[in-house]
């Protein structure tokens, strides 16, 4: 087994003579119970005493573990599914851990499809990226003793097509990106004021020559897929699209199969719609069955039934 500091992953913030906790954790196998391997064990231990408590028992696939600016507690993102025996795929649930009591809770979410991307502590609060089928929405949640009071980030029209890259120390400011996929990605610092984002100033300017560039219309769709249930994908037409004409339609399939298409500018060596649009094309990312992103009962409705619902749900989008 490997021992693997958690600060690898996330920071943590000693201040004024702070930081004298260690989160660490034993590396075992992810592939559960099938190689008859040890799950991995985590820990909590005193830099000065040498105490070391198990911690996050109970937690499947810890990860995002952060401590608070005043030590006193951690932020820790860990799964929900149907099959913990086996780490299976669900989705992001957020909990804290009392480091006096070394004990952790569930923090409520307020929303039923849970963490979709990552999480970002200032002071005792947490910013959340929270999934929200082809987008992601941040909320800010207020520490009041063991209860917290969500807000989500006011940043208008790109409050679903933002992701958090960096809180000021203090945090007060923050660094963001903004894109959709009719839209390259920029950089941003703003000012952060509880829920309030505001006077937001673009960082660096990148892609100048690809931004010149004709950009193709895309947008989401949706349709009715397997079991009647609605799927949603990313449509993005032909570059000189006439109404009325018809076109090829090639398919651009994400991975996992938990993973998801978002509406956010992703032009990379495995998935390069502009390309194919500029050779007049239509070209769709489904986010089918089993995708994540979605909420639990999405994510987990291809169990044991692999290929069935995601055919038909891609079948069906012609």
């Amino acid at each position: 087994m490997l021992l693997y500091p958690s600060s690898l992953h996330q920071r943590t913030r000693p201040k004024n003579g702070l930081g004298k906790q260690l989160a660490y954790w034993l590396a075992g196998s992810p592939h559960q119970p099938s190689d008859a391997q040890p799950k991995s064990k985590y820990y909590l231990k005193s830099v000065e005493t040498g105490l070391v408590r198990q911690i996050l028992q109970g937690i499947q696939t810890p990860g995002s573990i952060t401590f608070t600016d005043d030590s006193k507690g951690m932020y820790i993102v860990g799964q929900l599914s149907g099959d913990p025996e086996w780490d299976g795929a669900g989705i992001g649930e957020l909990y804290f851990l009392d480091v006096a009591s070394a004990r952790h809770r569930k923090v409520d979410l307020d929303w039923e499809m849970g963490i979709g991307g990552g999480i970002a502590v200032t002071g005792n609060d947490v910013i959340v990226s929270l999934a929200n089928r082809a987008t992601r929405r941040l909320a800010r949640y207020n520490k009041s003793g063991y209860s917290w009071k969500k807000q989500e980030l006011e940043l208008g029209d790109m409050k679903d097509h933002a992701d958090l890259y960096a809180l000021s120390e203090a945090g007060d400011k923050m660094i963001f990106r903004h894109s959709t996929t009719m839209k390259m990605s920029k950089f941003y610092v703003a000012d952060l004021s509880g829920a309030v984002v505001e006077n937001h100033v673009e960082v660096v300017k990148l892609n100048k020559k690809l931004a010149k560039k004709k950009i193709t219309k895309s947008e989401v769709v949706e349709w009715i897929g397997w079991n009647g249930e609605t799927v949603n994908g990313l449509l993005y037409y032909p570059e000189d699209y006439k109404e009325g004409r018809a076109y090829p339609l090639m398919l651009s399939i994400h991975g996992g199969p938990s993973g998801a298409d978002l509406d956010n500018w992703s032009e990379r060596w495995s998935t390069y719609p502009q390309l194919l649009a500029q050779r007049g094309s239509f070209v769709l990312k489904p986010n089918y069955h089993g995708s994540s992103n979605h909420g639990l009962k999405w994510v987990e409705s291809i169990k044991k039934n692999y290929y069935d619902p995601e055919m038909e749900d891609i079948m069906n989008a012609w």
